[in-house]
């Protein structure tokens, strides 16, 4: 938590994606179960409960991370956030300005995309696992072919079978499903009109910059690989003149820091 309460405090500092483990076994304890539950409205625990097995643990840590983040980032208690929806659906925090965030779990793990911003601006993120395609078959590309332009399936058609080929379709993968967390319109449009073309590998290393042109509008991309198997994707845009660095940083939580955390927001 130190490093993200470092990172609040710069200024210069305007992209963060936070990242936590929603398996930890932390949550399998009956009481500290209980004890998290507490932070969140009572309608948000009845929906909780209503989830099954892991799923219950993910959408607790979900709500968790939303809470603690838009907290510290906007500098309100805990019990002054307020949370509200856009006409699509899209969260966003209802009683600060100049944040922007956007959701998504994959392999175990939640993670949220904080921007700092100049009153409201949407931004989409997306991770993606290959362990996806390694639960399908051989010829799941076949069966995903209508979700690719041209370009982008002659280019994974090409790609080794195997590693290479399922890194590949996962990273067109989050690119995708960013672009439309930051439209709002879900998975429910045409995919294969969103053209990334013959992309460049991201690595563990550093994020990849990716400028695309969508809807007439140019976006910035940023991918990177959390681990061997799961990757993040931000989506930023409309791009002007004078945007800033597209730098962003990157923060690993656990569930307890989170508790806490809150706990001590009294």
């Amino acid at each position: 938590m130190e490093q993200l309460d470092r990172i609040i405090e710069q200024d210069d500092i305007k992209r963060c994606i936070i990242v936590l483990d929603a398996h930890d076994n932390y949550l399998e304890d009956e009481y500290q179960f209980e004890r998290a539950m507490r932070f969140l409205p009572l309608n948000i625990q009845r929906r909780i409960l209503n989830k099954r097995g892991d799923a219950r643990n993910t959408a607790l840590c979900n709500q968790l991370l939303q809470l603690i983040t838009c907290s510290k980032f906007s500098k309100l208690p805990r019990q002054m956030i307020e949370f509200s929806h856009s006409e699509k659906g899209k969260p966003y925090l209802k009683n600060s300005t100049g944040l922007s965030f956007s959701m998504s779990n994959s392999d175990s793990r939640t993670a949220i995309y904080m921007k700092r911003t100049q009153g409201h601006s949407d931004v989409g993120m997306d991770m993606a696992s290959t362990k996806d395609c390694q639960r399908w078959e051989s010829n799941y590309l076949d069966l995903f072919q209508d979700i690719f332009s041209s370009e982008e399936y002659s280019f994974l058609r090409r790609a080794p079978r195997g590693d290479i080929r399922d890194k590949l379709f996962t990273h067109y993968w989050s690119l995708k499903e960013a672009y439309t967390k930051y439209t709002g319109t879900g998975l429910n449009c045409d995919l294969s009109r969103l053209d990334f073309g013959e992309i460049k590998a991201a690595s563990l290393e550093e994020f990849r910059e990716h400028i695309s042109i969508l809807d007439g509008k140019s976006f910035l991309f940023l991918s990177k690989w959390l681990t061997e198997n799961s990757i993040v994707t931000v989506c930023d845009g409309p791009l002007t003149g004078s945007d800033e660095s597209s730098s962003i940083s990157v923060v690993e939580l656990n569930v307890r820091t989170i508790v806490d955390n809150l706990d001590s927001m009294k």
